[in-house]
């Protein structure tokens, strides 16, 4: 038996889903936030009662140490990427050195389709020939700048004043359904 009032709460509940569905690109660095602030608090925690290092310390403390981690974890794997994409650039030169010397031995109908391919591959570069406009590239970097600032903000202030953010929003609920 349905009533009047659970319709009342599916539809609200339906409508908060879609109005979140439809901002879900400005809540994303807010929902990470949460997300890493429920995950590195018991590490604040343990830097703010254990070893008595006030809390702001302690989370730029770990901030220093994660973006420390990241920076090098960046910067080897980097290195390898590029080490190994110079290897395969000089293996592809390789290759095509050795299709211009094996050119001559293909059947004369075949030889002009693999001369264009390897004029059109070995001759010039590739990325040159596709046009690539710099405003969608510079809008998606503008905006995944300003959602890391986002992110780093407001977990900030998770972390620094979490249990506060809790604690007030329990106090809108009646005294008698708190714990639920």
């Amino acid at each position: 038996n349905i009533n009047l009032r659970t319709i009342f709460y599916i539809a609200t509940g339906v409508l908060i889903i879609w109005l979140l569905f439809l901002n879900r690109t400005i809540l994303t660095p807010f929902i990470l936030a949460m997300i890493f602030a429920y995950i590195f608090t018991p590490l604040i925690n343990l830097f703010y009662k254990r070893l008595r290092v006030p809390r702001i310390a302690s989370i730029i403390l770990v901030y220093i140490l994660l973006i420390g981690s990241a920076v090098l974890v960046t910067d080897l794997v980097t290195r390898a990427v590029i080490k190994d994409f110079l290897g395969l650039r000089n293996n592809f030169d390789g290759f095509v050195m050795s299709l211009q010397r094996d050119i001559n031995t293909l059947p004369d109908i075949v030889r002009p389709y693999v001369q264009d391919y390897i004029d059109y591959y070995a001759g010039s570069n590739v990325v040159e020939k596709t046009p690539i406009s710099p405003l969608p590239l510079f809008s998606r970097a503008f905006f995944g700048i300003l959602s890391l600032f986002i992110f780093l903000f407001s977990s900030f202030f998770f972390l620094k004043d979490g249990h506060r953010m809790i604690d007030r929003l329990l106090s809108i609920f009646p005294e008698k359904n708190r714990k639920e």
